[in-house]
């Protein structure tokens, strides 16, 4: 039986299915100037193959002016939802569907983990509850909880030696809650005017002033208060701002930021 898809439930199924494409590989049409893609893309999504071939068994269903609407509309996308990653996962799919397996069944696990700010390992962790796999900035996450140094971590699945998971009959015991960093920081008024970022647990403005900078411009900025869970990502997350932001506190978060941005700094003396 076929679906009854309204027009606006076709466009949504053709949006669906250009979640996993890529704009950047895609060519402009001679006369209409609209983007059109290639027919091949490289699914480096490990979820990517299994939703489209739903989609498209989805798709079969519709009357034929809509399944020519549908294609037309992948072949041709005026909006891009891409979850394209930064590098290619699909090889990581087996180690996914293995921490997933774990953290339904509530049970422990271990692996060998290459750490990016070392040139040693891979390192052993072991005991390991897993909580969830996330989706951040083109790369995939597990967040777990190691119980050998009581820390949570995020741990980014293709730096997991595939072969070296395990499943542990141990159980998960206790239900925890990633530990929050509360800080807060200025930022300029436009920006703020615009809108702050999204990445935050969460935010609130706590006060906005006019002042005069170095070189006698008046402006305006606007003082956030906000939460996360990683202080690496607060200090990432605010860089992208470039001197339009400073963070103010907590005072060990911003000397922090401070050793980053001598770092940094060094890079260009002569």
């Amino acid at each position: 039986m076929p679906f009854l898809f309204s027009e606006t439930e076709v466009d949504i199924l053709a949006l669906l299915y250009n979640l996993f494409t890529d704009p950047a590989r895609s060519h402009k049409h001679t006369h209409t100037g609209a983007l059109i893609l290639p027919t091949t893309q490289s699914l480096h999504n490990p979820f990517a193959e299994d939703i489209l071939t739903f989609i498209q068994k989805l798709a079969t269903t519709l009357r034929d002016d809509q399944l020519q609407h549908f294609e037309q509309r992948t072949m041709k996308p005026s909006v891009h939802l891409n979850l394209a990653t930064a590098a290619d996962y699909l090889p990581y799919r087996k180690t996914i569907d293995i921490i997933e397996k774990a953290i339904l069944q509530r049970q422990q696990i271990s692996f060998e983990y290459t750490a990016v700010r070392t040139k040693q390992g891979p390192f052993a962790h072991n005991h390991v509850d897993p909580y969830y796999i996330v989706h951040m900035e083109g790369h995939f996450y597990l967040i777990g909880y190691s119980n050998e140094i009581n820390k949570f971590i995020e741990y980014r699945i293709d730096r997991i030696i595939g072969d070296s998971i395990e499943i542990l009959p141990h159980m998960i015991d206790t239900i925890r809650q990633r530990p929050m960093v509360e800080f807060s920081y200025w930022i300029d008024g436009d920006i703020a005017k615009l809108g702050l970022s999204e990445r935050w647990l969460a935010q609130t403005t706590e006060r906005e002033e006019v002042y005069v900078d170095s070189e006698g411009h008046e402006k305006r900025r606007v003082l956030v208060r906000a939460k996360a869970h990683n202080e690496w990502r607060v200090i990432q997350q605010l860089l992208k701002y470039g001197d339009q932001t400073e963070l103010i506190e907590p005072a060990n978060l911003r000397e922090h930021m401070r050793q980053v941005v001598a770092h940094m700094m060094s890079f260009y003396e002569k």
